[in-house]
């Protein structure tokens, strides 16, 4: 169940410059979030870019190491994540002051609701307690304290109704849209991310080798596809911490190769 080093090693061969530029890019996305200056944390803004970069970096390395497993249509799942953190990234700073307090909330809403998930299995299990340990295990720089935490979890509760699912009431074809990127960003790769991560008559079962073992993608398409979305995270994260030119010409090179190589792709296929 291990990836096969031959397979790994025969999509290296097979595709060697877009393995290269995906494992350049993953090096420069950590070095831009090391690179910011984690005393400017201090702002609501900065600590929902930051987190939303971060996360996203996390999940193009999960999407990368499914293609170079051999994992193709996992690895497009996954890049339905980094599509959708992407996408709600550029739209709640449309709107940062009302919208980040909301998907603030929602996400300690969401915690909630799975420590108390977690009780009714387990009765016994102090959630608090793994809550609490949790939230001082987190090494960015403390902006509040765990009572602060809790007061504003119970703040949410009352205005969030137990119905809620998501963290505002704007479907994400609309956030997208609401951002110039519904056709190709959500109606395309948002939408084939959906398809590999579903079950039912749309997924793309098709895609599967008879034997159900991984075998050498078709395209690198998926991993330039979830780059490119990445890369324009990093500009986002690069001008709300004003990180400095090298940072930014390293991005600008990586987003023109992408854009050319990805579009020569889908125009041809």
């Amino acid at each position: 169940m291990v990836p096969e080093p031959e397979l790994t090693e025969a999509i290296r061969r097979r595709y060697p410059k877009e393995v290269e530029r995906v494992e350049r890019l993953h090096a420069i996305a950590l070095e831009n979030l090391r690179r910011t200056d984690l005393e400017k944390y201090e702002t609501e803004t900065r600590r929902f870019v930051w987190a939303q970069v971060a996360r996203m970096v996390e999940a193009f390395r999960s999407a990368c190491i499914l293609f170079l497993s051999g994992s193709e249509l996992d690895a497009t799942a996954v890049t339905r994540t980094v599509v959708e953190i992407g996408i709600d990234l550029e739209y709640v700073l449309l709107n940062p002051d009302e919208r980040i307090r909301k998907y603030i909330d929602f996400g300690l809403v969401l915690e909630r609701r799975g420590q108390e998930a977690l009780k009714a299995v387990y009765p016994d299990l102090d959630v608090e307690a793994l809550a609490r340990e949790g939230f001082e295990k987190d090494q960015l720089p403390r902006h509040e304290t765990w009572e602060e935490r809790k007061a504003r979890t119970e703040a949410a509760l009352t205005t969030i109704k137990s119905s809620q699912k998501s963290w505002t009431q704007v479907d994400l074809g609309k956030r997208a849209e609401e951002i110039n990127v519904r056709t190709f960003v959500y109606d395309l790769v948002y939408a084939e991310g959906c398809k590999a991560s579903h079950s039912g008559a749309g997924g793309n079962v098709h895609e599967l080798a008879t034997d159900c073992l991984p075998k050498m993608p078709d395209s690198p398409l998926i991993v330039e596809l979830a780059s490119g979305f990445l890369l324009a995270a990093l500009a986002t994260l690069a001008k709300t911490f004003g990180l400095d030119q090298e940072s930014l010409s390293a991005i600008g090179r990586e987003m023109r190769l992408v854009r050319e190589t990805a579009g020569a792709k889908i125009t041809s296929a």
